[in-house]
């Protein structure tokens, strides 16, 4: 799930390049630019119902009774799937996408046993969990009506509604720093990651061309080509490049080898050339393993043509410069001015504790006074960018040598909290947008207060500040009023009133309140990880 989440940014952070960069979206008045602005748009607002969450799901599967109504939730998210692939490939091809026949019935199915659940329920106990139920089948419907209003979107019709959007760019664009020579002069010096990449770089260049002119290789450019294109800042994505430039030449080679072999036809060898080349240029960006395995035997035909008894040299010195190469870019990458992810994790931890912080600060407001929208949008990307980012230094550590993963398991919880809180601040968010009048809630402001001392904890036992004396316990919200509602619900199921304004408020209630206690309980836990584990962090940077 973490690697999807890092994936899914990525993908935002490509089309947001691709919408607003240009600006021509927004610029121009062509009606199917600003439905492809409005379709991101609304993408963007799916992705955040899609992280809401109302569990305690541990308590659902307990419920013997819930099972069906789970497997009913199950499909109805499989068939929401299906339908956002459909969106996908008709926004691709241009082509109009229709919703499936699946859908609509398997949500009327999965509300029916809800209905016929909640009429037999009678214990406070279930009762709590059936509200948590109710509000996943209300996100999934609120999904099912998006995903409809996506696949009308797919038909450009201009009586499709483009509400204004405030100021997207700023909510969107990653800011790009413009160049300075101050920049440059800043990092000339091995503390700059850039500078320590581009040495290691440069280094092993020259060890590269020294050997290939010092041993009169046949094709010596192919070894600076190799360490060039496997190089990269991080190990982890060096050691990948290298595997896989390594695999697709070999078989490349065999690939090569077979077809100069077997076909002897000019005209199909150039053929088979123009696709394989085709080939490579479609995964050169995309898939770097198929694009080498692709390109290796391109170059095979094309050497065939230009010098045609020549075919086992080209051969065997592809191999061997690709094998030197990588084993070049190998020794440099761990042995001169390696960059270890552990060295930076801290920067990235902390960033992404003060954007929760900020953006459960932001929600928890709303409930007082007017939701501030744009700065909602604005910091709910860059607390998605900054989990992507400690998600991804994580999923890098992993693929490190082993010395080198001090306090992998601590970052790995730190990780798997994060994702919760920040989809439990999101549900809040969620049931605030949902409330179409005030609702009288509890005093939930030293819950909230309590909960902002603990992100501060956190972000100072992070930082290797002296941390503020917090008691790292969960305190309770006043819950009595709520407790009557449940006694007062519990007697109109028995006296067969389902649909009553008790409910509703009940609901509407008891929703908020957890998702404040789930909230704090997660800052706690991870206020009181952090503390336990601040001289891991510390252990870890030295042996850096």
């Amino acid at each position: 799930m973490l690697q999807q989440q890092v994936r899914i940014e990525e993908e935002q952070q490509l089309l947001s390049e691709l919408i607003f960069k240009t600006r021509a979206a927004l610029k121009d008045s062509n009606h199917t630019a600003r439905v492809l602005v409005k379709m991101y748009l609304d993408a963007a607002d799916m992705l955040e119902s899609v992280m809401t969450t109302y569990h305690d799901y541990e308590k659902m599967h307990r419920l013997p009774q819930a099972a069906p109504l789970l497997e009913d939730i199950r499909i109805i998210i499989q068939h929401l799937s299906d339908e956002w692939v459909e969106i996908g490939v008709a926004i691709k091809t241009g082509q109009r996408s229709l919703p499936g026949t699946a859908l609509q019935p398997a949500i009327a199915r999965a509300r029916s046993r809800f209905d016929a659940l909640r009429a037999g329920a009678t214990e406070s106990d279930t009762i709590d969990l059936l509200v948590s139920i109710g509000r996943i089948l209300e996100n999934v419907e609120d999904l099912r009506r998006k995903t409809k209003s996506m696949h009308f979107q797919t038909t450009y019709d201009k009586k499709i509604r483009i509400t204004p959007v405030l100021n997207p760019e700023a909510e969107y664009v990653p800011v790009h720093k413009s160049i300075q020579p101050s920049i440059f002069i800043n990092n000339l010096n091995l503390q700059s990651g850039i500078f320590r990449h581009a040495t290691r770089v440069a280094l092993a260049l020259l060890v590269g061309y020294i050997i290939a002119v010092g041993f009169n290789l046949g094709h010596g450019n192919w070894i600076l080509l190799t360490i060039l294109v496997i190089m990269k800042p991080a190990y982890s994505l060096t050691k990948k490049r290298n595997r896989d430039r390594l695999v697709g030449t070999l078989i490349g080679l065999f690939i090569g080898a077979g077809i100069l072999y077997t076909i002897h036809h000019q005209q199909v060898l150039l053929i088979l050339m123009i696709l394989l080349m085709l080939g490579s240029f479609v995964f050169i960006k995309t898939n770097y393993f198929w694009a080498v395995i692709m390109l290796t035997p391109e170059l095979m035909i094309l050497f065939s043509f230009v010098y045609p008894d020549s075919t086992e040299t080209v051969l065997r010195d592809r191999l061997l410069d690709t094998v030197i190469g990588s084993f070049i870019a190998a020794i440099f990458s761990i042995w001169v001015l390696p960059a270890w992810e552990q060295k930076n994790v801290r920067s990235s931890m902390e960033t992404l504790l003060r954007r929760s912080r900020t953006y459960y600060e932001l929600v928890t407001a709303g409930f007082s006074r007017v939701l501030d929208e744009q700065a909602l949008r604005k910091n709910r990307r860059l607390l998605l960018v900054a989990l992507a980012n400690v998600s991804d230094t994580f999923t890098r550590m992993l693929s490190e040598p082993r010395q080198y993963q001090t306090g992998i398991e601590f970052i790995h919880r730190f990780v798997v909290l994060n994702y919760s809180i920040t989809s439990h601040i999101t549900t809040l968010l969620y049931l605030k947008k949902q409330q179409q009048h005030t609702v009288a809630l509890p005093n939930v402001q030293p819950v909230i207060d309590h909960t902002l001392v603990h992100f501060d904890a956190a972000i100072q036992c992070i930082s290797r500040k002296e941390v503020l004396p917090v008691s790292f316990q969960t305190i309770s919200l006043n819950t009595a009023e709520i407790q009557r509602m449940v006694q007062a619900r519990q007697e109109e199921i028995r006296n067969g009133q389902l649909e009553t304004p008790l409910k509703n408020e009940l609901i509407a209630v008891k929703s908020v309140t957890d998702q404040f206690q789930y909230t704090q309980g997660l800052v706690v836990t991870l206020a009181k990880l952090c503390k336990n584990n601040l001289e891991t962090l510390s252990q870890a940077e030295n042996n850096s």
